[in-house]
């Protein structure tokens, strides 16, 4: 497959060279990437201001904007060069990406521009422990099985929670897991003339908090999460066979 990869923590983070590292054997990859993080962006786009692009080597370019300048880039260039493309990704992102913060969230932001273009996007995005990552998750069998049909115009957001290696792995549905009462940011004073925002650590879903766990949503951007996508899914989608990599 032809894949555009872009993410929203910039072209040195750790988990996006263990994406690439995981499609590069099976796949095309052109990799169009923030210089700096970018995390918390949303749909944030450089509207009339003159973007700067590095290319650090010939499948990996380099943006001075958000993940969405990166994919509408992405997506020109390619088209410029006749690259027609199969899977858009925006990944793998170092913290989780569910509820309410997709709405902020600059992986998934730049995935869900996909759909307008009717090109089958994945947001991945993870937290825990990057060894068992590493071993556990065959990102490359992952990627082929989620690859959604484009008639659903809508693109499949995966968290990863892996943080103990003796706690078995739970394949939840993000269409029915979800405190829409969660709240992502808080608000630290700092003092009179300034504050911070940080994020909230509370769990969005209490049963679920101390659990290792792979959560999958198919977001359509005018329906939001469809319902009954989610009865296909098996663990064994995710997994190598026997935790160790093929």
């Amino acid at each position: 497959m032809n894949i555009l990869i872009t993410n929203d923590d910039g072209y040195n983070s750790e988990l996006l060279y263990i994406l690439i590292d995981s499609l590069k054997e099976n796949n095309n990859l052109y990799i169009y990437v923030p210089k700096t993080n970018q995390s918390g962006q949303s749909s944030k786009v450089s509207l009339e201001k003159k973007v700067f692009v590095e290319k650090l080597n010939n499948n990996i370019k380099i943006i001075q904007g958000s993940p969405l300048d990166c994919v509408l880039f992405g997506m020109e260039d390619l088209e410029r060069s006749n690259i027609s493309l199969d899977l858009i990704i925006s990944g793998i992102n170092k913290g989780l990406n569910y509820g309410n913060t997709i709405y902020y969230s600059g992986t998934f932001g730049a995935a869900l521009e996909a759909t307008i273009k009717n090109i089958p996007s994945i947001a991945i995005s993870f937290e825990g422990n990057v060894i068992f990552l590493r071993n556990k998750i065959n990102i490359n069998k992952m990627v082929n099985e989620f690859k959604v049909n484009k008639k659903y115009k809508c693109l499949i957001n995966i968290n990863i929670k892996l943080m103990s290696k003796k706690m078995p792995i739970k394949l939840i549905s993000e269409y029915r897991s979800i405190d829409e009462n969660y709240q992502a940011f808080k608000v630290e004073y700092n003092n009179k003339k300034s504050f911070t925002l940080k994020s909230n650590t509370a769990s969005i879903n209490s049963n679920i908090s101390s659990q290792n766990f792979i959560m999958v949503g198919c977001f359509n951007r005018y329906k939001g999460y469809l319902k009954g996508y989610h009865e296909s899914i098996t663990l064994n989608k995710f997994l190598y066979s026997n935790n160790k990599k093929e």
